[in-house]
């Protein structure tokens, strides 16, 4: 006999009745009893292998332009340099190859003027700076978005956005000798606040992560973290051999981002129209109400703490690393570190580890030289793939899979109160968890290892087995972020509601903010 609906499942803020059964909260959890999830039993509904093959794909079209991207703009600032009242004269040599090898003395010079390259300079340094600040304003908005609307929408959005960053680079190469002068550069610098005022590239990143806790437990998502991981760093090895492919075959750096601008349709079309959605609309609905709620709470307090909140509006999903205060049975009320520790310490990994990885690259071009280096790129990020998928994921499952994927230290404790059942629970110290801070312990030892021995390397063949071995490290990363998930649900008091985009949004937030 089906059994009949409860009203605290109607009602998020009601706490459960007499006659329920209490979950733990889990963005993984969805409820059978409703039709709408059908079609997650099938190969059609949300699964991580959705996220995998999409992830690597856009991965290839991301790099395929990269390298591309920074030749064309060498090449249409060096334009701007020698313009004739205020038009650009004799633009086609840069992209035609038939007209390339009669103005190779142009070409040549483009590289080699001090103007030129000091405009590309300003330019990537405008167009980091724009980048940052619009992904740091709008990072935690466009999570909180996917957890309202969803991740399909999320992710279908971004995808537009980056197929309207090729096509207004295209829009500028094409017609660059018809636009006025400084015009050129501002079409540039609009294409970068496209990006940046849509999250960036982290706010696709992040939605990743939200779908992959959407459709996996804690004992699988460390592993689906890694594997995404491995499958980017999979998809810089090819994306550069693409791009020289294109180059050889056409000659022109129009083509890359013609075949990217096709990519990016199709990676477009896969997202709308075939990507399955992992949040139910009861999810979405229950984080929708709570959002308008919070925001109507706010809306009544006092006019400069009100002012001031607004100001710094982007600061106020911090909130969520804040450490709570929890109630175990016979122990007086305390606050709960550990979620704030994990994520200060990841953060300053990030401090240390992004200037060090510059210098080693500058470090590297300047001892050995560019020649002897040239399988340096391609040769670490294969080292990384090695240390993620096969040896860090086979460490994994052989560990999940001897203790049965199921076993924990610790379970959800129920405490009965005059007022009705509440749960307050401790966070699962699972096997997976244990093995997982591990794996973070490990990194960090390795990289600050190699990070001291590196500068000790006497030829390049050293330097580059360091920096092989510095790649057992590579494993810090997704642990992290699945350990400050489980975290975060493991202690949440917010009657189930999980906003794992929002969180993830956060949590990475604060690395864009520490650098």
């Amino acid at each position: 006999m089906p059994s009949s609906p409860s009203l605290s499942e109607d009602l998020p803020g009601l706490p459960p009745g007499p006659n329920e059964t209490l979950q733990p909260p889990s963005a993984a959890r969805h409820l059978e009893n409703h039709p709408e999830h059908e079609a997650e039993r099938t190969w059609k509904g949300p699964a991580p292998w959705w996220l995998m093959a999409l992830t690597s794909f856009n991965r290839i079209i991301w790099g395929l332009t990269f390298m591309a991207r920074f030749r064309l703009y060498s090449q249409l600032l060096y334009l701007q340099v020698h313009v004739t009242g205020g038009f650009i004269q004799n633009t086609r040599p840069f992209f035609e190859p038939y007209l390339a090898e009669k103005n190779a003395h142009l070409i040549h010079s483009s590289r080699d003027d001090p103007v030129q390259v000091s405009m590309v300079i300003d330019l990537f340094s405008v167009s980091f700076l724009v980048t940052e600040i619009l992904t740091l304003l709008t990072l935690a908005w466009w999570g909180s978005f996917s957890d309202r609307y969803g991740r399909k929408r999320m992710l279908g959005i971004a995808s537009i956005a980056q197929l309207l960053s090729c096509l207004m680079v295209l829009l500028v190469a094409n017609y660059v000798q018809v636009l006025p002068g400084a015009y050129v550069y501002w079409f540039l610098i609009f294409d970068i606040i496209i990006l940046g005022a849509l999250g960036g590239t982290e706010s696709e990143f992040v939605t990743v992560l939200a779908y992959l806790s959407d459709v996996s437990m804690g004992e699988k998502r460390s592993r689906l973290f890694t594997v995404v991981l491995g499958l980017v760093w999979a998809g810089s090895s090819i994306d550069v051999k693409l791009g020289d492919f294109v180059l050889q075959k056409t000659s022109s750096l129009l083509w890359v981002f013609y075949t990217a601008a096709a990519l990016r349709i199709i990676h477009a079309c896969l997202v709308w129209f075939i990507l399955p959605e992992s949040l139910t609309r009861e999810q979405m609905h229950r984080t929708t109400v709570a959002h308008q709620e919070t925001h109507l709470s706010t809306t009544s307090e006092p006019l400069p703490l009100l002012w001031f909140k607004r100001l710094f509006f982007f600061l106020k999903p911090l909130s969520m690393l804040f450490p709570e205060k929890v109630s175990p049975a016979n122990s007086p009320v305390r606050r709960d570190w550990s979620l704030t520790i994990l994520v200060a310490a990841s953060a300053t990994m990030v401090l240390v580890s992004s200037p060090l990885a510059v210098f080693q690259w500058f470090y590297a071009l300047d001892k050995f030289g560019w020649e002897k280096l040239s399988n340096y790129i391609p040769l670490i990020s294969n080292a990384r793939i090695i240390s993620l998928v096969l040896i860090l994921l086979c460490k994994i499952y052989s560990l999940h899979k001897s203790d049965g994927q199921e076993a924990t230290l610790s379970a959800h404790k129920l405490l009965n109160g005059s007022q009705g059942s509440r749960l307050l629970s401790t966070p699962d110290v699972s096997i997976t968890s244990l093995f997982d801070l591990g794996v973070a312990r490990l990194s960090v030892l390795v990289i600050i290892a190699t990070y001291i021995i590196l500068p000790l390397a006497p030829t390049e063949t050293i330097f580059t087995l360091f920096s092989v071995l510095q790649t057992l490290g590579a494993g810090f990363y997704p642990v992290t972020n699945s350990l400050a998930f489980e975290l975060y649900t493991g202690g949440i008091k917010r009657n189930g509601l999980v906003e794992s985009g929002k969180f993830f949004a956060t949590l990475h937030l604060v690395f864009i903010v520490v650098p």
